[in-house]
């Protein structure tokens, strides 16, 4: 076949290709960049627009990921045409540019996610420590309940848990979204704009008029270059030794690997493909190895979570911002019950929540128990009996259960009336259970002055919004409580809506995970037979 030079922009072009192989690789390669701006540019779309619907988005930087997606489209984009309309009939100032920005908008965003993600895992792990972590001079209460209030151990500098979690929270502004982005990103994309058109200003291969479709290697590559291996040699290998051990349910952490390592795969066979492999090159652009991987960690971190906002297509802020009595009458709800009743199933789903990052919620049902525990040994003054209701409310509970009462004293001893008090008999109840449900006396009894401190510390451990454990309660709940202490008008079961807020979030945000990560475990357990 004779091929007409003529229909080619430049005359000197001299590869010859196989009969109507140019046109079909060009209409191939065309067709896949334009599928490819438009399927990246929908799906990004949708992910702005249903960012509330996507139950693990306050753990994707939302900023990160659009500035991503957005090297992303430029990126396949240029390797879809370029790979195309090889080797030269693409002009190189459009090679030029997108190499720049998305190569460094891409590197640099990838590695500010992960770091990201990977304080986020930490912190949360480090809050659970604390509650695994007991005090030498402490006597354990109970399978669910911390041998010290965590607020305690938080405070205790002798704690190796409570060390790290000081050395991790110094970074706490550091480790967001719009302080990666703003410190970051922006001077990352005002770099590579510099850079960018310094070369495109002073290199001859880069002119416009006449326009280059020769593009060889040249100094205008090097930091290109350097960027990249900075990434794959270096980056790429500390990020997936620090993401290895991570367990996260939402697979954010499995999403970040397969990036980082299929994408430092992809790299290497682009550079061994150019430039081993021209002949193959006419069918097989060596772009499209990058290319792979970067649709491959789009669909991934953008398409499957929106496809999954749509496949679970409930409103989880509405569903978790009180305690839905439907949910709370649902088969599986109650098998969610008899879960956190269970010793050894609690304590798998503290792992369960790290995972979900839900630290702060089990915490708060731990140290619930503890508040639980006092007020048993505070109200009861023997394992089962209660105090009859007080025909007037002056009553006065002390320590040691010295009960003062209408002015005139009433001392109960344990050691003349009560059995020997073993901290297993202060609780019998799951934090499932309120402390009205656990100890009737505590709906009518007088708050004991001794437990203020407790109950003061529980506020400001949970529902403090500058604590490190706060919840996202709802603003009625916090106000409430908020308004009790500051008129010192301490109530017993002040956090029982708190207390029910909390398991449904825990419910919502974490049930359904933890079947699927102990599904043996509690097949073992058989608490699900009757």
């Amino acid at each position: 076949m004779i091929i007409n030079m003529n229909t080619y922009m430049i005359p000197n072009y001299s590869q010859q290709v196989s009969a109507g192989g140019s046109p079909v690789r060009k209409g191939i390669y065309s067709t896949l960049g334009i599928l490819s701006f438009i399927y990246l540019t929908v799906t990004i779309i949708l992910f702005y627009k249903r960012r509330q619907r996507i139950a693990d988005i306050r753990y994707r930087p939302l900023r990160l990921t659009i500035f991503n997606s957005i090297a992303i489209i430029m990126l396949c984009v240029m390797f879809c045409f370029r790979s195309g309309f090889y080797p030269m009939e693409y002009p190189c100032f459009l090679i030029h540019w997108p190499s720049y920005i998305g190569f460094f908008l891409v590197c640099a965003s990838i590695t500010c996610r992960a770091i990201v993600f990977i304080w986020v895992a930490r912190y949360h792990m480090a809050k659970l420590r604390i509650s695994l972590m007991p005090e030498s001079n402490t006597i354990p209460i109970s399978p669910m309940t911390p041998f010290t209030p965590v607020h305690d151990r938080m405070g205790n500098t002798g704690n190796p848990a409570a060390r790290l979690l000081r050395q991790l929270k110094k970074w706490k502004k550091n480790a967001t979204d719009i302080w990666m982005t703003q410190r970051i990103l922006y001077p990352t994309i005002a770099i590579a704009f510099l850079l960018a058109f310094i070369f495109q200003i002073t290199s001859p291969d880069l002119s416009l008029i006449p326009m280059r479709t020769e593009c060889p290697i040249g100094s205008e590559h090097i930091p290109v270059f350097i960027i990249l291996s900075l990434f794959l040699f270096i980056i790429c290998p500390i990020l997936i030794y620090l993401l290895y051990n991570i367990r996260d349910a939402y697979g954010l952490r499995n999403e970040l690997m397969v990036t980082l390592i299929v994408g430092s795969f992809s790299f290497i066979m682009f550079f061994i493909w150019e430039y081993s492999a021209s002949g193959l090159r006419l069918y097989f652009g060596s772009f499209m190895f990058p290319w792979v991987t970067l649709i491959l960690s789009h669909t991934l971190s953008i398409t499957i979570p929106v496809w999954k906002s749509y496949k679970y297509s409930f409103d989880i802020s509405k569903l978790a911002s009180f305690h839905d009595k439907r949910i709370s009458r649902s088969k599986k709800y109650e098998q969610f019950e008899k879960v956190l009743a269970d010793p050894d199933l609690f304590k798998l789903y503290k792992a369960c929540a790290v995972a979900c990052f839900c630290t702060e919620l089990i915490l708060f049902l731990e140290e619930y128990q503890f508040l639980k525990m006092l007020v048993a040994k505070c109200c009861t003054p023997t394992k089962k009996s209660l105090f009859p209701p007080p025909p007037t409310p002056k009553l006065h509970v002390s320590d040691d259960i010295h009960i003062t009462f209408n002015e005139e004293n009433l001392f109960i001893k344990e050691s003349s009336i009560l059995p020997p008090l073993s901290p297993a008999s202060y609780i019998s109840t799951p934090c499932t259970k309120s402390i009205v449900e656990t100890v009737s006396a505590a709906s009518w009894i007088p708050f004991p002055y001794e437990l203020r401190t407790d109950y003061r510390m529980f506020y400001d451990s949970y529902l403090d919004l500058n604590s490190d454990l706060a919840i996202n309660f709802s603003g009625s709940i916090v106000n409430t409580v908020k308004n009790l202490i500051a008129n010192d008008q301490f109530e017993l079961s002040m956090y029982e809506n708190a207390r029910e807020e909390t398991l449904t979030l825990l419910y919502v945000n974490t049930f359904e995970k933890f079947l699927r990560m102990f599904e043996s475990e509690i097949r073992s357990k058989k608490i699900f037979d009757n």
